[in-house]
């Protein structure tokens, strides 16, 4: 089982933020499942200064084809809600590893 810290940015086309509130619901879904199987630890909007959501962050808890399987069915990736994202492996610190 690793950690991995995503982080994600929406596309910047002035239908990006229409698709990523079209598929908010599903992509809560597949979080919560996450969540509730302690796979997904943490999650955030990244917001621009007006305070719109441009982009996502999630620190996960998982084996390398759990993390694809996953990338396969996000909803945010499968509606082109995300262009850009970046995986990083990463160590959690001790407060967090309960």
């Amino acid at each position: 089982m690793k950690s991995f810290l995503l982080l994600a940015y929406d596309y910047q086309d002035s239908d990006s933020y229409a698709r990523r509130m079209k598929v908010r619901s599903e992509h809560i879904a597949c979080i919560d499942q996450l969540r509730d199987s302690g796979k997904a630890l943490l999650g955030a909007a990244i917001l621009d200064d007006s305070g719109k959501m441009i982009g996502s962050t999630i620190f996960l808890k998982m084996t390398d084809e759990e993390l694809k399987d996953y990338l396969d069915k996000e909803p945010y990736l499968t509606a082109k809600v995300w262009e850009k994202v970046e995986i990083k492996e990463c160590q959690l610190g001790p407060s967090f590893c309960k």
